[in-house]
């Protein structure tokens, strides 16, 4: 038999149990907005970490800075319930069996117009003209210097 609220209602409780059964930066992440909006209320790291010690946390400052470090840029865990989004392309393809969805890449705006690949061509002659400067050996002074040798 698939028991699976009897499970998460027991997950919950632990989740919510005692400070000796959790680890102590799971406590502190979520402790973590009442942590903030202290710090925007002008208390100190270092109040907060007293107060903290004082619940049992037994935390020295640079544990304390490493572990809110680590909880504030850890990627946010996906959440396995939650239904992840399906690209376009594939609810298209998905919703029409048979048919084979096609997709062009985007094209860059300066192509659009005519202004655009006029802009793209005297570019494009404009780097030509800058490498052949230094492919030749009258414009390159590595290349002058290394015939001299």
């Amino acid at each position: 038999m698939d028991d699976t609220k009897g499970v998460a209602a027991e997950l919950q409780a632990l989740a919510q149990s005692d400070a000796t059964a959790r680890t102590k930066m799971g406590r502190l992440r979520q402790l973590l907005p009442e942590i903030d909006a202290a710090q925007a209320a002008g208390i100190s790291h270092e109040q907060i970490l007293v107060t903290l010690n004082k619940r049992g946390f037994e935390l020295k400052m640079g544990a304390y800075s490493t572990m809110l470090w680590r909880i504030r840029n850890s990627k946010p865990k996906v959440d396995a319930a939650m239904p992840r989004p399906v690209p376009a392309a594939r609810a298209a393809a998905e919703s029409t069996p048979g048919q084979e969805v096609v997709h062009s890449p985007p094209r860059p705006e300066s192509e659009d117009t005519e202004e655009g690949a006029s802009d793209a061509v005297e570019t494009k002659k404009r780097r030509d003209a800058r490498a052949r400067q230094f492919i030749t050996d009258g414009g390159n002074p590595l290349l002058k210097h290394i015939k001299k040798t």
